[in-house]
């Protein structure tokens, strides 16, 4: 009776340790994945919000937050297209780079500047790349 369940028993815990084991190779593929894509498409996880203003020197300043939504993967030297607009119509557009590290989950502010158009009255912009930093 003992040796039935001490089998039993080392049975039970065979299993269990066959579970967790199988979990972690899953977990641990999901996770490599999305390393993957975080470092092939930088843009997918680059998020900006910003305004636009002209300074007293006559140059456009693009200036706002980007926020890195990337778990694993931390960019840098992110490029922002910017467009220039005349009553809504786009007239121009020119790509600036914000040269700075961006944190895995974080924000961080930047700021560009650009003489840009000179019969434009507003500006747009977006971010098109980035490069991966580790």
């Amino acid at each position: 009776m003992r040796f039935v369940f001490l089998s039993l028993l080392f049975f039970l815990f065979s299993c269990n340790e066959e579970v967790h084991t199988k979990t972690a190779v899953v977990s641990n593929t999901v996770n490599h994945e999305a390393i993957k894509k975080e470092r092939e498409s930088p843009v997918d996880f680059l998020k900006s919000e910003g305004s636009f203003r002209k300074n007293v020197a006559g140059r456009w300043v693009v200036e706002g937050t980007i926020t890195n939504t990337a778990t694993e993967t931390m960019y840098k030297d992110v490029v922002v297209k910017v467009f220039y607009y005349k009553k809504k119509k786009e007239v121009g557009a020119e790509e600036l780079t914000v040269n700075d590290y961006f944190q895995p989950l974080g924000t961080k502010e930047f700021k560009v500047k650009s003489y840009g158009v000179t019969r434009a009255d507003s500006v747009g912009h977006k971010i098109i790349g980035a490069k991966v930093a580790n």
